[in-house]
């Protein structure tokens, strides 16, 4: 996922463990991270420069992934996807 693809309340499924996050959170949290888990960003890891963010499992642990990590669930619009293009300007004399 693209660290600009992130943000809190996107639904995510996780992929391959790949990233070492031991530096930036506790150890009882490293221990609830688990590959193909679905659930919902909660918000960014502090300090972690938007890399990390915490998952909540759909299980009910919270989890700390980086974006290389999980991707969106396939009825998800990351940001990067959603439309840019403003709605048409209505004219108010009409």
């Amino acid at each position: 996922m693209n660290k600009n693809d992130a943000c809190t309340g996107l639904r995510v499924v996780t992929g391959s463990l790949e990233t070492r996050l031991g530096t930036l959170v506790s150890p009882q949290y490293l221990a609830n991270r688990r590959e193909e888990a679905t659930g919902t960003i909660r918000g960014v890891v502090e300090d972690s420069g938007g890399i990390a963010w915490w998952v909540d499992h759909d299980t009910g642990e919270t989890a700390p992934y980086s974006i290389h990590e999980m991707e969106p669930l396939p009825d998800q619009v990351a940001p990067e996807t959603r439309s840019k293009t403003p709605p048409p300007r209505r004219n108010l004399w009409d």
